[in-house]
C-alpha cells in the first residue's frame, strides 16, 4: 500500500507501520492483553494475545522488508524482464 499512486492507501499504511515500528514490542503485548478483554468484555487469553500481537507486530516490519526490496529493484531491470 505504501507504494501506491492512491494517497488514501498510502497515507493508513505509513500511521500503521510507524506506529508500530516505534512501539516496543512487549508494551504493544501488554496493551492488546488488558485493552481488547476490556473493549469487547470477552477475555482472549494470553496465547492469543500473544499469536495475534507477534502477527501484527511482525507484519509492519515484513512489509517496509517487501517494500525497500520492491524498491531496490531499478526501473530498468523491471522493464527488462
Amino acid at each position: 500500500m505504501r507504494l501506491s499512486s492512491h494517497k488514501w492507501l498510502i497515507y493508513p499504511a505509513t500511521i500503521y507501520v510507524n506506529t508500530m515500528r516505534s512501539i516496543p514490542l512487549v508494551m504493544v503485548i501488554l496493551w492488546f492483553f488488558l485493552l481488547i478483554p476490556f473493549i469487547t468484555g470477552r477475555p482472549l487469553g494470553a496465547e492469543w494475545s500473544a499469536l495475534i500481537t507477534f502477527t501484527v507486530f511482525e507484519a509492519a516490519y515484513y512489509s517496509e522488508i517487501m517494500r525497500a526490496g520492491i524498491q531496490s529493484v531499478s526501473r530498468g531491470q523491471v522493464s527488462s524482464g
